[in-house]
């Protein structure tokens, strides 16, 4: 008798991807092997999906590779943190794997962000001048960032004569110079989150 043995296609083969842990607003490579005895590697169709778009939307990972070297590099949503799965797929035409795999992003302290200020502000003799800026945070509420501010000629502005007001994001500086003094004071202000700062500085004229 004659016994025909008939040929029957075998599932792509992914190599295993280990959990992964990256910081925010970082990107990630990731090597990875795929093969198939049936299916030529230009035949097989390889994609990765995300559990969690808020942090890693699907247009984020990025495949690339040839052969059986292929590589996963993810891309986070700007300052976006936490735990997400990653799927790996791999489809021959008739039949599909997949690789599954945990990423957890780390959160990180970006400081506080403050808008520009002028350059240099003229005043006339006893005139106070009032700067209108914003301060931001990604990590903390604008009521708990700590506001300072001071000047490099106190006897043309004291430090008591600057103060900040303002609520939320939108905050005031009033600079008021002595009675009768001219001159030039360059004034900072540090807004801190407790962990970073950000400073900036205005000449007063």
């Amino acid at each position: 008798f004659i016994l025909q043995v008939r040929e029957i296609n075998d599932p792509p083969e992914i190599s295993k991807i280990s959990n992964q842990k990256m910081d925010e607003d970082t990107t990630l490579q990731i090597p990875f092997s795929i093969k198939d005895d049936d299916t030529p590697m230009n035949k097989l169709t390889v994609s990765a999906t995300s559990s969690d778009p808020d942090i890693i939307q699907d247009k984020q990972l990025i495949l690339s590779g040839n052969d059986i070297n292929r590589s996963i590099t993810i891309m986070p949503v700007e300052n976006a943190s936490g735990k997400v799965n990653i799927t790996i797929i791999v489809n021959d035409g008739d039949k599909t794997v997949q690789q599954v795999f945990d990423i957890l992003i780390k959160e990180i302290n970006d400081p506080p962000v403050v808008s520009e200020f002028p350059g240099t502000i003229s005043t006339n003799e006893d005139t106070p001048v009032t700067i209108h800026f914003i301060i931001e945070d990604d990590q903390t509420e604008p009521s708990g960032l700590l506001i300072i501010s001071t000047s490099t000629n106190t006897q043309l502005i004291p430090n008591k004569n600057i103060s900040v007001s303002g609520s939320g994001i939108n905050h005031s500086i009033n600079l008021t110079p002595n009675e009768n003094m001219f001159g030039q004071a360059d004034i900072t202000l540090q807004v801190s989150d407790g962990i970073e700062i950000t400073s900036k500085s205005l000449s007063l004229t």
